[in-house]
């Protein structure tokens, strides 16, 4: 008996709980779908900005707004922020770098973007907009990285950005204490061939400024090299035309290093060593040799022999 009146009893509660169930979807769609009065946050989104201008951080962000709408949008607000998007190309900004925007306006942007039936009372009677005027000023990019080359290899000449520079645009005040601009940080270890690619600036800590461009690209030419030895003769400069004079020894040995693909085109007629015999040591008749010319793309240039002996013919 207990079975069978159990059986009886579950059909009749799966009965009420839909019928239950199908009240509450009733009552829901019925007390929604009335129009209601509700008080709504809305967030402030300032669009087309002058561009001799830039946004005042004492803007408003947000604002209260009542308005009349049905319960499934309010409920839609509720769950979502509601954003009111405020075109700054519309309104006449004043000498003061202002922008009044009346209830009446803000009313008819809520109604628009907001789809609402009527909007009562605003936390702000009037919206202002403050602008702060900008200046541009061109400043150095400064690459931020560190960079190790393989053994044997090393960029051919330094690295090279392009564009070199980049425009700063923000507020006098601000732009005034900015002299250079960073790019993002970059590693790049045991680096044995070229590289080219694009990297974006670092934008400075204060965020109302605008750079122009926002990224650059940089060039690293690398290549392998090799030690290489020419043997240079040394010119003797500014000695009087009643001496003769002898050099010993009279050519010095050059080390350096030189890219494997330049090895062929240098050689002893690139460099110029000379020795200036008004600044002869007399003790010990010495003279001191000076590589006042070498080569584009060499590197460790040293020379063997650092100081030379004179004898003087009368």
């Amino acid at each position: 008996m207990r079975a069978s009146d159990n059986k009886q009893k579950n059909p009749k509660i799966k009965t009420f709980l839909f019928f239950l169930v199908l009240a509450i979807i009733f009552w829901f769609l019925t007390k929604f779908s009335k129009e209601t009065r509700s008080l709504v946050t809305v967030d402030l989104q300032y669009i087309n900005v002058p561009s001799s201008a830039i946004l005042s951080e004492k803007n408003q962000k947000e604002m209260k707004i009542s308005v009349v709408s049905n319960g499934f949008e309010i409920l839609i607000y509720a769950l979502k922020d509601a954003r009111l998007s405020i075109d700054l190309s519309k309104y006449r900004v004043d000498a003061n770098n202002q922008i009044h925007i009346a209830p009446t306006e803000i009313e008819a942007l809520v109604k628009d973007q907001l789809d609402v039936s009527s909007v009562g009372n605003f936390s702000t009677k009037e919206l202002v907009v403050y602008l702060d005027k900008t200046i541009r000023k061109k400043v150095p990019v400064v690459l931020d990285g560190v960079i190790t080359y393989k053994d044997g290899f090393r960029a051919l000449e330094g690295l090279q950005i392009s564009p070199d520079s980049t425009i700063i645009i923000g507020p006098s005040e601000v732009t005034a204490k900015i002299d250079t601009v960073f790019t993002e940080k970059l590693l790049l270890r045991d680096l044995e061939q070229s590289i080219s690619k694009s990297i974006k600036l670092r934008l400075p800590e204060k965020h109302q400024i605008i750079l122009e461009p926002k990224e650059v690209s940089f060039q690293l030419n690398v290549e392998e090299f090799t030690q290489k030895s020419l043997v240079i003769p040394i010119d003797l400069i500014n000695l009087p035309d009643s001496l003769s004079v002898k050099l010993i020894p009279n050519e010095i040995t050059v080390n350096f290093e030189v890219s494997i693909s330049n090895f062929n085109n240098i050689n002893a007629s690139n460099f110029r060593l000379v020795c200036d015999f008004s600044e002869k040591i007399t003790e010990g008749n010495l003279m001191i040799p000076k590589l006042v010319y070498e080569p584009k793309g060499i590197f460790r240039v040293e020379l063997e022999t650092k100081k030379v002996e004179y004898l003087i013919f009368k």
